[in-house]
């Protein structure tokens, strides 16, 4: 049965639409993408060392003891996503590479849960709170639609209601965040938080890595725009949002590798040599 929308005070949701074409992997690739996984996670238990110490060649130290750690625990992503028209070529490579990004994800670790939260500016299409939202879920074909029914429009003013979705992203119980797994939050984005908006988004950034142990990282798409726009740092709404939450924040400087930086968000940017050997192995290196 189709998963049903979050309740969300305020918060409409998106009604699913047919799905596109899009990529994916084919099955001797899931079947690498599976082994590669099972040898990260297992590689180990030697003189105790735990799940996966990462010694796969090819791999840095930590990497296998991460995937089997998230693969013991669980991992819970929540994609917060800007919706307003700038979004527009980040949005339509993520629905192409949608199955891409999910298949890589939950064959590491196949506990994997997914919820999008997207955002435009008030009085756009979004509603009073400008904030469409998806619980979390394990169902990624429902993500799949979810994401698929986000069209870019809208947000004529540069600032943004971000602290709107930061507030229904980082709601426990409405969320539906799991006690143990790990708990992230992706945060793309090109723009500001409107002034009124910035203590309460910085708060809750804060709460929800200091209450409820999660980490915010975020992917500002600033620094890949149009020639003579292209920002050199990323702006420092977004940087103080990842740094209340405990993670990091990234400036995108090329469109086209946007889709990968969102799987190197999921395992942090320490690892992003650990996952771009993954993306080689399974989607760069043909059928």
């Amino acid at each position: 049965p189709p998963i049903p929308p979050a309740k969300f005070p305020d918060v409409s949701v998106i009604e699913m639409p047919e799905e596109p074409a899009t990529l994916t992997l084919r099955p001797p690739k899931l079947n690498a993408a599976d082994s590669l996984a099972n040898n990260l996670a297992g590689v180990t238990r030697l003189n105790g060392a735990g799940f996966g110490t990462g010694l796969l060649p090819g791999f840095s130290p930590g990497f296998g003891r991460e995937i089997g750690n998230l693969r013991k625990k669980g991992l819970d992503v929540v994609l917060v996503l800007d919706a307003t028209n700038s979004m527009s070529p980040y949005i339509e490579q993520g629905k192409r590479r949608l199955r891409e990004i999910l298949d890589i994800v939950t064959h590491l670790v196949p506990k994997a849960r997914f919820g999008v939260v997207a955002y435009k500016d008030y009085g756009d299409d979004y509603g009073r709170n400008a904030v469409k939202g998806m619980k979390i879920t394990q169902d990624t074909d429902a993500i799949r639609k979810f994401i698929n029914g986000i069209v870019a429009g809208g947000g004529g003013d540069k600032p943004e209601p971000i602290h709107e979705a930061i507030k229904v992203a980082t709601d426990f119980k409405s969320m539906g965040w799991k006690g143990k797994a790990k708990r992230l939050i992706i945060l793309v984005g090109d723009s500001p938080i409107h002034s009124s908006g910035r203590t309460p988004a910085f708060r809750d950034a804060r709460n929800f890595a200091l209450k409820l142990k999660g980490t915010i990282n975020v992917i500002d798409v600033g620094g890949a725009g149009t020639q003579g726009a292209r920002r050199q740092t990323v702006l420092p709404d977004l940087a103080e949002i990842a740094k209340k939450g405990g993670g990091q924040a990234f400036l995108l400087q090329e469109q086209e590798e946007f889709w990968r930086h969102l799987i190197v968000s999921v395992f942090g940017r320490k690892y992003e040599k650990d996952v771009t050997t993954i993306i080689e192995v399974l989607i760069d290196s043909g059928p």
